[in-house]
């Protein structure tokens, strides 16, 4: 066996991505992983203030698809293009509402080339309760295969006392709640 320091240093960073990876499927393991991965996600705030959520009203979540960058180019399941990606706000799309399953909203301004699809969405910040939020996003390809869930979280902050903070009962809208 390593060292700590050995295994810090080179054991871990080396097996992280598999690990990641392996949790995300581990639910549907043969049927997640023909589907397309999400390689990025980036969420930004509209203002001059460095990208500080404070003073922002809009949040827009950029991502990266793509069906064939961690498979072999002869496996059939790794060829297809990236019609769509979905994002959940604070529901993994696995969750069920009373027996049915959730509603994800397909981000708009996609664009696909051959390598990777990228797509983007805004939101009203002023929709959403100050707080933690999670974001979750999923990509299905042309022949109807779902990729492995990726999240990411985001912090919508409270307005400084005095300013007017939207105060109604829907996380974002979509009626979809912290699980």
């Amino acid at each position: 066996y390593q060292n700590c320091r050995e295994f810090k240093r080179a054991i871990l960073p080396d097996n992280i991505p598999a690990l990641t990876y392996a949790a995300k499927v581990s639910r549907m393991p043969f049927r997640y992983s023909k589907g397309p991965d999400i390689l990025q996600v980036e969420v930004s705030y509209d203002n001059n203030n460095n990208n500080n959520n404070n003073t922002s009203s809009v949040m827009t979540v950029h991502a990266v698809a793509s069906d064939s960058q961690w498979a072999s180019a002869s496996h059939a399941s790794s060829q297809q293009v990236v019609v769509s990606i979905r994002i959940f706000i604070d529901q993994h799309p696995d969750d069920r509402i009373d027996g049915r399953p959730v509603q994800g909203q397909t981000m708009s301004d996609i664009r696909l080339n051959e390598t990777a699809s990228e797509a983007t969405i805004r939101y009203n910040l002023e929709l959403f309760h100050p707080g933690r939020h999670t974001l979750y996003l999923q990509a299905r390809d042309s022949v109807g295969y779902e990729g492995p869930v990726t999240a990411v979280w985001f912090e919508r902050m409270a307005l400084p006392e005095g300013e007017n903070d939207n105060d109604n009962d829907n996380d974002n809208g979509n009626g979809n709640d912290e699980s």
